[in-house]
């Protein structure tokens, strides 16, 4: 509770300790105490002089030797001496030399520290309406020293005293005890009373604070321009967090009108007093060129500074590089040490990731055991790609005894969160109409919302030429989804095409972490859209997808495997992976799993169960799947000899335009085997 009090007391104590002022003007210098010391027009302005009348007994002079002395103003700096002088004038009832005689017995300085003393001395200066004195005998209530015992309610009391004052620490005290509850009733509007006097005195914590007031409504009317405005009053002093805050409003349009480069520059500032969450903006914003052109190197080195103070987040992204050589030389055992780290902190992206480094000993020791725990506790936070792995792991007693139950139940977790995700992606807003005054206000997120509802044809016919507009405003904010759906847009066909373009806002996407980006990005350099094909890049950036749980990239990988382009042909592989992504729904993978079942390409051969995962992928509107299982129906392979069901898969493949299906059909017919008609649909 104590440290409710100690912002305050830190800058009185800075006070007396700050840097030295040798201006001689001395009617505009403050005091140890932070106020203007009252000096008669005609004062002495040199040491020597204030020396020759306190050696006379005025108390007055005594108190401007002690702080001659205290700052080595015109004399060398003797704090042990100026306490001597201090005392000479409190003797005498001087209450600035009360007070600074007070501080030095508080911090030690030129005299034995002393508690009991500082807070006598305090007390007798606070008894002559000496505000800090009221702030500072406060604090040594709250922490219990000097004092008979630890009181918050009379610290509390104490504060007021000082605050009522306009001594603009002591408000700041007070409205952090209000905001708390800590030796008075919890008054969030009282405080916040309290933080607007201090902020107006410009105090640089309650800008801050009275900032925090106006963004989220606490103790006042909700007002994120004025929200905007404290921080700049507090970030203008130097004030990191508040440097933070406004790189944030300046990122999502918060307020004021969205700034990517002032908001990096924000970033920066606050990131260079060592602000680990400013060192991670910092960081993300260079490496996905917002702000400034994309710098894959200096992000890494912002990653690095946050990451060494424990920021998980920062963390896992410096893993991240370091795995796969981004800004920064390959290091899969320092990427594995770093996610580690971050997985200690509960980061459950750096969970999955180091369970899929322990699983295949990539970086480290190959440790299925511990893989599977990793799994489990990013699971447990509701990370679909680990709960999809521990149910994997649990279906082949992979690092832990075989649990069908608990296999189920981690699928339907998974199911039940990518459902949901899916059905906040596509509960469309009734209109537009909705998202466009805070879109032209600049506010990506909006613009990002607006271009969905264009592209996808929510509540307006899809146009993605107006969409590709409005999610570049979003994209040029660095917005990833929006960079995404512009990179849609762009590839598809019409007059929106550009394939280069595509490729360039893909890749900014997949740098900012977007699985989606990262899948259509390894489909891009896999069939040369807008870049110069390479298979080995396409699996680069397959594996990056498959990392962050994306099924399509599992089989697209899986592909890869079993057809040898861009790595070692390895069936066994490419059938685990086709196996795991079926597992999560995928219908493409589900068809392929078949056809490894049907022709045991990777495992053992078994049409039924072949039969069982071209169903599954049927359900989904699989062509392909559907005309497999006409084929099996028609050959009586794991499934019962029916030619009339097979009419039936080969009519509904033919509907979806699969052109070896029409023909089979027409084949059945003109052999007069079976009547058109007689089959089911």
């Amino acid at each position: 509770m104590a440290s409710i009090f100690s912002s305050f007391v830190g800058m009185l104590s800075g006070m007396k300790r700050g840097e030295r002022d040798d201006s001689s003007e001395w009617e505009e210098e403050e005091g140890p105490g932070g106020g203007a010391s009252e000096v008669p027009e005609q004062s002495p302005t040199t040491a020597a002089q204030w020396r020759e009348r306190a050696l006379k007994g005025e108390a007055e002079a005594q108190y401007q030797l002690g702080e001659c002395l205290y700052y080595g103003r015109g004399v060398p700096e003797d704090r042990a001496e100026a306490a001597r002088w201090y005392l000479k004038a409190a003797r005498q009832g001087h209450a600035e030399a009360e007070y600074s005689l007070g501080l030095c017995y508080e911090l030690g300085e030129g005299v034995t520290k002393d508690a009991r003393k500082a807070a006598g001395w305090h007390r007798m200066a606070a008894v002559s309406g000496h505000a800090g004195a009221w702030a500072h005998l406060a604090n040594l209530y709250a922490e219990g020293q000097g004092v008979h015992r630890q009181d918050l309610e009379m610290a509390a009391k104490l504060c007021r005293k000082s605050a009522e004052q306009g001594f603009a620490p002591a408000q700041f005290a007070l409205a952090t005890c209000l905001a708390a509850g800590t030796g008075v009733p919890q008054d969030m509007h009282e405080a916040a009373l309290w933080y607007r006097r201090a902020a107006e005195q410009e105090h640089p914590e309650a800008q801050l604070k009275m900032g925090d007031c106006c963004y989220y409504g606490t103790g006042v009317e909700e007002d994120l321009e004025q929200a905007v405005k404290w921080y700049t009053l507090a970030a203008e002093q130097e004030n990191a967090e508040a440097q933070l805050c406004l790189g944030e409003c300046y990122s999502y349009g918060n307020g004021v009108e969205a700034d990517p480069e002032k908001a990096l520059e924000w970033y920066r500032r606050a990131g260079d007093q060592g602000n680990a969450s400013a060192q991670y903006h910092a960081g993300v914003c260079l490496l996905g060129g917002r702000g400034a052109e994309p710098d894959e190197a200096e992000a890494v080195r912002w990653f690095r500074k946050a990451a060494e103070q424990g920021h998980a987040e920062a963390q896992e992204e410096l893993a991240y590089c370091l795995q796969h050589g981004v800004g920064v030389e390959e290091d899969r055992e320092a990427a594995c040490a770093w996610y580690a780290r971050a997985a200690e902190q509960g980061n459950a992206e750096a969970l999955h990731c180091l369970g899929l480094c322990l699983q295949e000993g990539d970086g480290v020791p190959e440790d299925r055991e511990q893989a599977f725990q990793c799994f489990l506790k990013a699971a447990r936070q509701g990370h679909a790609g680990a709960q999809r792995k521990a149910a994997q792991c649990l279906q082949e007693g992979d690092g832990t005894p075989m649990d069908e139950a608990q296999a189920s139940y981690w699928l339907e977790q998974a199911e039940a969160g990518e459902q949901k995700g899916r059905d906040e992606a596509d509960s469309a807003p009734d209109t537009p109409e909705r998202w466009i005054d805070a879109a032209e206000r600049g506010e990506a997120e909006a613009q990002f919302h607006v271009g969905e509802c264009l592209f996808k044809g929510w509540s307006v016919d899809a146009d993605p030429v107006e969409a590709a507009v409005w999610y570049r405003r979003a994209a040029e904010q660095g917005h990833a989804g929006a960079m995404y759906g512009l990179a849609c847009c762009l590839a598809g066909a019409g007059p929106a095409h550009d394939a280069a373009e595509a490729f360039h806002w893909c890749r900014e996407a997949a740098r900012l972490g977007s699985a989606d980006a990262m899948f259509m990005l390894g489909a891009m350099y896999a069939q040369g859209t807008g870049v110069p094909a390479s298979q080995l890049e396409a699996v680069k950036w397959y594996s990056l997808a498959a990392e962050r749980g994306h099924w399509g990239a599992v089989t697209n990988l899986g592909l890869m495997y079993e057809t040898g382009e861009g790595m070692l042909r390895d069936p066994v592989k490419a059938a685990r992976l086709y196996e795991a992504a079926a597992l999560a729904g995928n219908a493409v993978a589900q068809n392929n799993i078949g056809n490894c079942r049907l022709y045991g390409i990777g495992v053992d051969r078994d049409p039924e169960a072949a039969a069982g995962w071209y169903r599954k992928a049927a359900e989904q509107g699989s062509a392909d799947a559907m005309y497999s299982l006409g084929q099996l129906c028609e050959q009586g392979e794991g499934l019962p000899r029916d030619r009339g069901e097979a009419l039936g898969w080969y009519r509904r493949a033919a509907a979806l335009g699969l052109a070896d299906a029409e023909a089979r059909v027409e084949e059945l017919a003109s052999e007069g085997r079976l009547s058109q008609t007689d089959a089911p649909l």
